[in-house]
């Protein structure tokens, strides 16, 4: 590989990792106001997003697409998920004087709402299409880190009352498992599954000070550098209530649990069988 293609690798390579960082920001704040809402509010959260009807059955179409894109146990439920940032702003604005943990977690309504401004302006199909100057990768960047800081900060209180670990804030795969925060950290699926069978996770994960994260499953014991990965079920998971765990862990010399390498961690439970015949 010459020079001008090495250029062209990184700058394609920067390009990713900054729409990497927007769309991990989206999804983080997505399971935040989610999270918060759905607890305050129960079964009829959704009546409290504040946002129009017409943007609630946008909603709806951009999901019934990706049903029909990929399988339909792999299509995200929430229907927050298939909203933007600007609907992300309403929903914090409107619920702002009567959320506590909005309210503790960004401190100023206006600073927050700025920046949900500025990256959607970088997340729109325009913006994708053209190369990031920068200053403006630093920004988005910049913005990203202190949206994804505070929101991991919250959690942390949540859970252990400290910020220094990672967490894991969503996780789903391509068989219709999910997880996300506030749950328990056991689930059980109550699926078989058969030796040879391929499953794909996608995890959603925060460290505190943006240290680049390692992702763990057990099957294979292996540590991934990216939160997307696909593993094979093999004779060694056979069992009738066969545990697979999917976890984090942070490039810091000590963990959350004292010898044990991960940081957070949930596992899903299945009824595991030798292969067809």
């Amino acid at each position: 590989m010459g020079v001008v293609d090495n250029f062209k690798e990184n700058k394609k390579r920067k390009k990713m990792e900054v729409n990497q960082a927007l769309s991990d920001t989206e999804n983080a704040l997505r399971d935040f106001i989610n999270f918060v809402l759905e607890r305050k509010y129960g079964e009829k959260y959704i009546e409290h997003f504040g946002v129009s009807q017409d943007r609630l059955q946008k909603w709806e179409e951009r999901k019934s697409e990706e049903a029909k894109k990929i399988s339909s146990t792999a299509v995200e439920e929430r229907l927050i998920y298939y909203s933007d940032f600007y609907d992300l702003k309403t929903i914090i604005r409107k619920n702002w004087a009567e959320s506590t943990e909005l309210r503790t977690t960004f401190e100023d309504l206006k600073k927050v709402e700025f920046y949900l401004d500025e990256l959607d302006k970088y997340r729109n199909p325009d913006a994708h299409r053209r190369n990031f100057l920068p200053h403006q990768k630093d920004l988005i960047n910049g913005i990203c880190g202190e949206i994804r800081s505070r929101i991991i900060k919250f959690r942390s209180t949540e859970d252990t009352g400290e910020s220094y670990f990672p967490r894991l804030e969503f996780i789903r795969n391509n068989i219709g498992n999910s997880w996300q925060f506030g749950q328990n950290k056991t689930i059980d699926t109550k699926q078989t599954l058969y030796v040879g069978d391929q499953i794909e996770f996608i995890i959603t994960a925060t460290d505190p000070e943006d240290m680049q994260l390692e992702y763990y499953c057990s099957v294979d014991s292996m540590f991934y550098p990216t939160n997307s990965f696909r593993i094979n079920i093999t004779e060694s998971q056979i069992g009738k209530q066969a545990s697979i765990q999917v976890g984090i862990k942070s490039p810091r010399e000590y963990h959350a649990v004292q010898g044990n390498q991960l940081d957070d961690w949930i596992t899903f439970l299945y009824t595991i069988l030798p292969k067809r015949k």
